[in-house]
């Protein structure tokens, strides 16, 4: 490790690099509270850039790394704890109460899209946790759904409703 602070060849960001992987667990958690304190002190103009960029990245990415990193997010989920889970599904929530209707249209669009190339086991995969869900909801919750999909199904274009039947 002394070697590689006082090497002159390796560039400083290539420098921090290597040290990065060298850093303990308790040294890596430092840095990304510290990350996620700078992002959280950080103009709009510069969060979006910074969200451009990683959007940019990810689009660059490979298919097999992608889908590593989402299993790796969904083991995080997984083994979150159930506070934390009920406190980002409140945020998220909120997040999409608060979108914009053209914005709410396009996300509709995007998962449907999603839904229809999805292979049959996962569309039967994702059905049964639903169902699962549905069964563990409190009925007032229930009711609300209810209410809700009915409201939808009332503005629906009579061409979308022809499809559902």
């Amino acid at each position: 490790m002394q070697f590689i602070k006082c090497s002159c060849d390796l560039l400083e960001k290539d420098r921090q690099r290597i040290k990065r992987r060298h850093m303990s667990v308790k040294q890596k958690q430092k840095l990304a509270k510290q990350q996620r304190e700078n992002y959280a002190a950080m103009e709009p103009a510069k969060k979006r850039a910074c969200l451009d960029y990683l959007a940019a990245k990810y689009a660059n990415m490979e298919s097999c790394q992608k889908k590593a990193l989402k299993s790796r997010n969904a083991e995080k989920y997984r083994l979150m704890e159930p506070t934390k889970k009920r406190k980002l599904s409140v945020k998220n929530a909120e997040k999409y109460r608060l979108m914009e209707p053209n914005k709410k249209q396009e996300l509709s669009i995007q998962n449907a899209e999603k839904y229809r190339l999805m292979e049959p086991n996962e569309k039967e995969e994702l059905s049964i946790q639903n169902a699962k869900k549905y069964r563990l909801m409190e009925p007032n919750k229930k009711q609300e759904l209810s209410i809700q999909n009915a409201e939808k199904y009332r503005f629906m274009e009579p061409n979308k409703k022809q499809e559902l039947r």
